[in-house]
């Protein structure tokens, strides 16, 4: 009788421990997916939305580039105009200027430039003083060496630029005494800024020449040396 008691009681407490062990495999196995479920997934590019992915693509551009370096790209054009005048020995160049540039480098353009305008002239070596017209066209690199923002977030940039062109001064020759074919050979500094709607003011100072090359003698090559100022808009196409 008491072994029949003692193997019950026996029978009994192996079940409710195996039941203890299994309620604790259970809790233990609860937990892990629990703590599975709690660690964060991050989701790859290649399944992240499209919208997100391009998204994500421009902010890191924006980061990267440095807040002056949005304008004058390489790629960019740029569409201009300008009047000038010049100072120099008492002679007097008024031009108009349309020109064009293309930027094959970032904040290196080249320039196509048409000038017409009116030249006053001084009496040199016998001959009389005057005035005549003149027209052409000029070929400048600029390089824009030095950008930055106002307090009001407008951009404005320093500029040197150079290079060469043609004249013809008619129907009287100049300078005096010279010829109407000239080439103008000339290089400055100059400066925009940023007005709204992609426009911008424009301005700045070149040294200018005037003279044939000598393709004529050193007797019909007076020359003419001058500074040039020039202001006008500058906008972007």
């Amino acid at each position: 009788m008491k072994m029949a008691m003692i193997g019950g009681a026996a029978v009994v407490m192996a079940t409710v421990s195996g039941a203890a062990m299994a309620d604790d495999a259970t809790w233990a196995g609860d937990l892990k997916l629990a703590q599975a479920d709690m660690t964060p997934y991050i989701v790859p590019a290649a399944e992240q939305a499209p919208e997100a992915t391009a998204n994500n693509a421009a902010a890191n551009d924006v980061k990267a580039q440095p807040l002056d370096a949005i304008d004058f790209d390489k790629g960019d054009w740029r569409l201009y105009g300008y009047a000038s005048g010049t100072l120099g020995g008492g002679n007097h160049i008024y031009e108009g200027h349309l020109g064009g540039g293309y930027y094959f480098f970032d904040n290196l353009s080249i320039n196509l430039e048409l000038a017409a305008g009116y030249t006053e002239f001084n009496s040199r070596g016998g001959a009389p003083a005057g005035d005549t017209g003149n027209f052409g066209f000029d070929v400048l690199l600029r390089y824009h060496f030095l950008k930055g923002k106002d307090w009001r977030g407008a951009k404005w940039s320093l500029y040197a630029d150079g290079g060469c062109g043609f004249r013809y001064f008619g129907p009287e020759s100049f300078p005096a005494n010279g010829t109407h074919v000239n080439w103008t050979p000339q290089a400055g500094l100059g400066a925009t800024y940023e007005l709204k709607n992609n426009w911008s003011l424009m301005g700045g100072a070149r040294f200018f020449h005037v003279s044939n090359g000598n393709i004529y003698g050193g007797n019909k090559n007076p020359g003419y040396d001058s500074l040039q100022l020039y202001a006008g808009l500058m906008c972007k196409w």
